[in-house]
């Protein structure tokens, strides 16, 4: 399972002003223009890292090929600020929580809370996360890891369509089979040949 450290930041962009002085035509008012941020936390982490967007990608894609930075974080970071530019819910990058039968609503306050949003965020969590999270912490971790190996080993769909129409093809089998041992009892008990026997 990987370590916390090892699961990507989670990033959420905002729309901010930012005041322009001087400029051509100086009114004495005051200009906006406004500027894309980006807002970076770690899992399990409540400090957060603010950038105005385009100059944090920039950054991280220098970072990217300097190797302090992997690549697929980026390229998914800025598939995300394309689709918050369009309006769209940004994915996150494994099984959100809220897809968990296996949590109760105070966990998954909590977990949000302090930006563990997915199944492998809490199935990674590190001990000074466990200690924030509470009681009952390396349970639900526990619970995680399971939840995670028995999706992976989860059997796919199509095989258990096949064995389900097996399982009622040899339950009509056995049907028939046992109409015919009855039909066959009943045919000797009429002959009288039961009573020899």
């Amino acid at each position: 399972m990987q370590a916390l450290a090892e699961r990507p930041p989670y990033v959420r962009f905002e729309k901010r002003s930012r005041e322009v002085r001087g400029g051509p035509e100086t009114t004495g008012m005051p200009s906006y223009v406004d500027e894309n941020w980006v807002i970076v936390v770690s899992p399990g982490s409540k400090d957060e890292f603010e950038s105005v967007a385009d100059d944090w990608f920039s950054r991280k894609a220098g970072d990217v090929k300097a190797g302090r930075f992997r690549a697929d974080w980026l390229h998914a970071f800025q598939q995300a600020y394309t689709m918050w530019k369009n309006d769209e819910e940004p994915p996150v990058m494994g099984t959100h929580i809220s897809l968990w039968p296996g949590i109760t609503p105070s966990q998954f306050k909590t977990l949000r809370d302090l930006r563990v949003l997915t199944i492998e965020d809490v199935a990674a969590m590190n001990e000074n996360t466990l200690s924030r999270v509470g009681m009952g912490s390396r349970s639900l971790k526990d619970r995680a890891t399971a939840f995670l190996e028995s999706a992976k080993n989860a059997v796919p769909a199509e095989k258990l369509v096949a064995l389900a129409a097996e399982r009622d093809e040899l339950k009509t089998q056995l049907l028939r089979l046992e109409a015919q041992v009855k039909g066959l009892t009943n045919q000797i008990a009429a002959s009288g040949l039961g009573a020899k026997l």
